[in-house]
């Protein structure tokens, strides 16, 4: 059984796979995007990459650096603006977790490329080069939409899953559970949503009928570690419950693996259909000069 054909693989707009939409604001958009959900060092660093292109980590902070005098890569319309500041104080560590961050959701991609450096008289035979697809980063503006999907179509303990695991962009199966756990236990959730998707589960549990609801009578200390919080009953019960959860979500290809768990946000066929389409038209316009 496969996902439903509402969930992923749409188009959702021209702007998604390029039909009308230019260059430049698609990569304005994606800029917009980024600082919104991923925050404004993420969005410098994407910025960098989409300017210059294929750049390794050192490339990356020494031209980030260099882009405080530069006006931001933003739309018209946008009320986010990444500030000099920002490239001004970015540091190598900055840079490598916002990199992981874009790796993560799928938005960088990371290239080892041979290369002719001779590093203390001896040839370094590679460098990791990273490069950005500014339409990857559309996708974080529909997550809304597939945990919601997910909700309707599969459940909503599935739909905590998910909603989870588009919050890291990729992750193991046991992060991602347990992290749900800590959630619920702990009722970390303002609104309710997770205690809510795993009440009836909670309530029902026969070695938890003396709680109800188990997460208002047994109160968990903010000091508590960790992995002791998830030694809970209520923590046990919820992983438990995960599990089966996590299977279903598999069975239906809404998280796919490679190598660690992701969720289908994009129709990868289609996708390749499209690079195939754009690497025609780029051979098409070489043979003739640019000339239609």
């Amino acid at each position: 059984e496969h996902v439903p054909s509402g969930l992923v693989g749409r188009r959702a707009g021209s702007v998604y796979f390029g039909n009308g939409t230019g260059a430049a604001e698609l990569r304005a958009l994606a800029v917009d995007v980024i600082e919104e959900y991923l925050g404004p060092v993420v969005s410098a660093v994407a910025q960098v990459l989409l300017r210059y292109g294929q750049l390794t980590l050192r490339q990356v902070l020494d031209y980030g650096r260099k882009s405080s005098a530069i006006a931001p890569i933003t739309s018209a319309s946008s009320s986010n603006e990444t500030s000099g500041a920002v490239f001004d104080k970015l540091t190598l560590p900055m840079v490598r977790s916002a990199l992981v961050v874009l790796i993560r959701h799928g938005i960088v991609q990371l290239d080892a490329k041979s290369t002719e450096v001779i590093v203390d008289g001896k040839p370094k035979a590679k460098h990791a080069f990273y490069s950005i697809c500014p339409r990857r980063a559309l996708m974080l503006m529909r997550h809304s939409k597939i945990i919601e999907c997910v909700r309707r179509t599969v459940g909503s303990k599935a739909a905590v899953l998910v909603e989870e695991l588009l919050l890291v962009g990729s992750d193991s199966r046991r992060k991602v559970i347990r992290n749900v756990a800590y959630r619920v236990t702990k009722n970390l959730d303002e609104s309710g949503v997770a205690q809510e998707a795993f009440a009836d589960t909670l309530s029902n549990h026969p070695k938890l009928r003396d709680l109800q609801p188990p997460w208002e009578e047994e109160l968990v200390p903010d000091t508590e570690p960790f992995d002791q919080v998830l030694e809970r009953p209520v923590a046990r019960v919820v992983i438990q419950a995960c599990q089966s959860e996590w299977d279903a979500l598999e069975d239906k290809r809404v998280i796919l693996r490679k190598p660690t768990f992701s969720v289908k946000t994009v129709d990868e066929e289609k996708e390749r259909e499209l690079k195939s389409t754009n690497a025609s038209r780029k051979r098409a316009d070489a043979s003739t000069g640019g000339k239609r």
